[in-house]
C-alpha cells in the first residue's frame, strides 16, 4: 500500500478536523501522525534506494576511469621509451661528429685512417695495389665490404684491380 502526502490529503486531514469534536480531534490527530509517519516512512525507503543507486553509478564511472588512466600510463611509457630510444642514437651521432668524425666504436680513428690500416694488412698478405673506397653503408653494391667506420655509417669496400 502506498502512502504519500498529496494536497488533496492534507486537506481531507484539516477537513476531518476543524468537524471533529474535542474527543474525536485526538483519535484524528493519532490518524494524521500514523499516515504522517508512513509517509516519512516511505520517503526513507526511497532516499535510500537513490543513494544506493547512485553510489553504484559513481563506482562504475571511478572503474572506468581507472582503465582508462592505466592505458594512458602505458601509452605515455611506450613513447618516453621511444624518445630515450631516439636521445640514445642521437648522442651516438653528435659523439662521433664531436669526435672530428673520428668513430669511438673504431677507437676514435677516422675513416681514411681505418682505410689506411686495412690497406696495410691487405698489402702485407702479397696484393700490390688494393682498392678501397669509403662508401655510405646504403650505397654498397659490389666488392666485399672489409671494414666499417663513421659509427657504421659508411662501410670499407675493397674491388680487386
Amino acid at each position: 500500500m502506498k502512502h504519500t502526502l498529496t494536497l488533496s490529503s492534507a486537506l481531507s486531514i484539516l477537513a476531518l478536523v476543524s468537524v471533529a469534536n474535542s474527543a474525536d480531534t485526538t483519535k484524528t490527530l493519532a490518524k494524521i501522525n500514523t499516515t504522517a509517519t508512513k509517509v516519512v516512512d516511505t520517503a526513507k525507503v526511497k532516499t535510500v534506494k537513490a543513494v544506493d543507486t547512485a553510489t553504484v553509478k559513481v563506482a562504475k564511472a571511478l572503474d572506468t576511469s581507472k582503465v582508462k588512466v592505466a592505458k594512458a600510463v602505458d601509452t605515455a611509457k611506450a613513447m618516453v621509451h621511444k624518445a630515450t630510444k631516439a636521445k640514445k642514437t642521437a648522442a651516438m651521432a653528435d659523439t662521433t661528429k664531436m669526435a672530428g668524425g673520428k668513430s669511438t666504436v673504431t677507437g676514435g680513428k677516422t675513416c681514411d685512417e681505418v682505410k689506411s690500416k686495412i690497406e696495410e694488412n691487405i698489402k702485407a698478405k702479397g696484393v700490390v695495389n688494393p682498392i678501397l673506397t669509403v662508401t655510405p653503408a646504403a650505397d654498397v653494391k659490389d666488392g666485399k665490404v672489409v671494414g666499417s667506420c663513421g659509427g657504421g655509417s659508411k662501410k670499407i669496400v675493397y674491388t680487386k684491380g
